[in-house]
């Protein structure tokens, strides 16, 4: 009897070892294929455990930066156009094109006014029509004048130590990023010069310190407004980052995909993840609508054709750390906030957050005139958002990452 015991026993600790193994195999590999030599890697809808990573990240606000606040209007600063952080902890705000005054505010850490700068006109280190970027990896802040064609590149200090003659097609979505290595990243809109209303192509490129192109990264083709039949919502732009020596771009039409490239411009990974459609909500669609309520858009309202789903993302960035995050149209734990996939430097999905956020364009998804909606630095998430009353405030929150408390299998 003590011997069948022992072999029930047995085979029971063998039945479990398996089962959790099975286990293992089954939540925790991370399936990767390869498409044409580069590693495509393939998540599932839910995150994987990862050894040694947390397992959820959790946000505590810390301060706000409110645009009604009377103080900071009385400095000008009116709205929140884009905004972005660098190496210190200091916090930049962008101000609409349209404004009449300086069009960047300097804020340290804590919140505090530090300076204003880069004044509205044609003189060295003023800008016209302003195209916000990102802070670059030696703390430059380049801003692209689209009306004078020329890239203006200011220090900390807020002093203009660069400015370009730009012979490019610069408009309105136009970005020109200078990169590590001392090229750019470009992003213009094309359309036939031999047809009025042609289709438009939204093209990401990487050019030289001479403005000639060295690759092609993405092409996405959509219809002109005015020219088509059927003007189908959200526009079809795309989500892009520079981080460290990274490029990532994700392109709504290629479904739930990142592509990340080198800084010369070869891909070499894509990261694919399942997941779930969300209805194309009924008040982005009043908001889409109100916006062309003027006489000038109307012909475009009555052509519109609104999908089923949102986009599977509709904006991503990355940390110090090389993490990945791709703010998706899933609600989030409290109204108005969105689902944030994590993804590991590698491409795996190991967690989600949840934020809210400023949805700059309705017409737009992903992509907004600045890009600048919700970033990551130095343990900190930072996202602008519309407060009830209409006006933008900058949020802060610390990053508490955590782990569960039992074991990984």
């Amino acid at each position: 009897m003590k011997k069948t015991r022992q072999i029930a026993l047995s085979a029971a600790i063998l039945t479990a070892s398996v089962m959790a193994a099975a286990c293992s195999t089954r939540t925790d590999r991370v399936e990767r294929i390869t498409e044409n030599g580069v590693e495509v890697v393939l998540n599932r809808a839910q995150p994987y455990r990862v050894k040694g990573a947390p397992t959820s990240l959790r946000l505590e606000e810390e301060l706000t930066i409110d645009t009604e606040r009377e103080d900071l209007a009385k400095l000008g600063v009116a709205d929140i156009w884009g905004f972005d952080v660098n190496s210190s902890g200091d916090i930049f705000i962008f101000q609409p094109p349209m404004n009449t005054g300086l069009s960047v505010f300097q804020f340290d850490g804590r919140g505090r006014f530090l300076a204003a700068f880069a004044p509205k006109g044609q003189g060295p280190g003023e800008i016209q029509w302003p195209i916000f970027h990102k802070i670059s990896a030696d703390d430059g802040l380049p801003v692209l004048d689209m009306r004078t064609k020329k890239l203006l590149v200011f220090d900390k200090q807020g002093a203009a130590v660069r400015e370009t003659a730009v012979p490019l097609d610069v408009r309105g979505g136009s970005l020109l990023l200078p990169m590590p290595n001392g090229d750019y990243l470009y992003r213009k809109t094309e359309v036939d010069p031999k047809e009025e209303y042609a289709s438009l192509f939204m093209t990401y490129s990487v050019i030289d310190s001479e403005f000639r192109e060295i690759k092609e990264l993405d092409r996405v083709e959509y219809p002109h407004p005015f020219g088509a039949s059927k003007v189908r919502v959200p526009l079809p732009l795309t989500a892009w980052e520079l981080a460290r020596d990274r490029v990532y771009l994700g392109n709504a039409d290629k479904g739930y995909e990142v592509r990340v490239y080198d800084l010369a411009g070869n891909l070499i990974r894509k990261i694919r993840k399942e997941y779930a459609a969300v209805p194309f909500p009924e008040d982005k669609k009043r908001a889409i609508l109100k916006a062309l309520e003027s006489p000038d858009l109307a012909p475009i309202k009555d052509k519109l054709d609104f999908p089923s789903s949102s986009p599977p993302f509709q904006h991503l960035f990355c940390d110090d750390e090389g993490r990945l995050y791709v703010m998706t149209y899933e609600t989030g734990a409290k109204p108005g906030e969105y689902l944030i996939d994590i993804f590991t430097a590698e491409g795996v999905f190991f967690a989600r957050t949840s934020c809210a956020a400023h949805l700059w364009a309705d017409l737009y998804a992903p992509g907004s005139p600045t890009d600048s909606w919700v970033t990551a630095r130095s343990g900190r998430l930072y996202a602008a958002r519309e407060k009830a009353s209409g006006y933008k405030e900058l949020v802060v929150y610390r990053m508490i990452w955590e782990s569960a408390s039992h074991d990984d299998h």
